[in-house]
């Protein structure tokens, strides 16, 4: 096995932009907010209790609570109060015209996505790429070992992101710890 040291890979980058452009033409799915909505507007937001219900789909039904109504406050839903269900409020959620614009269905999942990924450099020249057999994957019988990479997103409704920037690390605390 040959090794290259101090080898040019920033054709990497020029590769990773190319994917990033052909899997998002219109430049306008670059950063998504994923919603497990059913993808029938208007939406009522339903109550689940116990001992009726699985413990899962509890969770599950507030998590699709929580996210409507994070999301009306972000602007994408308007929520309008319908009623009660044993003294809990019940919300019908319609899309307003700015989550029109930007909803996409992917899969079973509904998100709300905004402009392109634009890749600004390499995070890792080939030494440094992993050699744990953990981040090795084999295809074809080749290996492939991941690439890190530093991306901008343009195209982004600005004062909208910095306004419900709170709202979109609350929605995904977890997964975004480097907001």
């Amino acid at each position: 096995m040959k090794y290259c040291s101090k080898c040019d890979f920033s054709h990497f980058k020029e590769k990773i932009q190319q994917e990033f452009d052909a899997s998002n033409p219109n430049g306008d799915k670059g950063f998504c907010l994923s919603f497990s909505g059913d993808g029938v507007y208007p939406y009522t937001s339903i109550n689940t209790f116990p001992p009726y219900t699985d413990a899962l789909d509890i969770i599950g039904n507030n998590r699709l609570n929580q996210s409507l109504h994070t999301f009306s406050q972000m602007g994408l839903f308007s929520e309008e109060p319908t009623g009660e269900d044993d003294g809990k409020p019940i919300y019908r959620y319609s899309l307003t015209p700015f989550g029109q614009q930007h909803l996409h269905r992917q899969s079973s999942t509904d998100v709300f996505c905004f402009g392109r990924i634009v890749v600004q450099s390499l995070k890792n020249s080939y030494e440094d790429m992993s050699t744990h057999d953990d981040e090795i994957t084999y295809i074809s019988g080749r290996k492939i070992k991941p690439v890190y990479f530093e991306f901008t997103i343009e195209n982004l409704p600005e004062d909208w992101l910095k306004a419900n920037m709170p709202f979109i690390k609350e929605l995904y605390e977890k997964k975004c710890k480097s907001f």
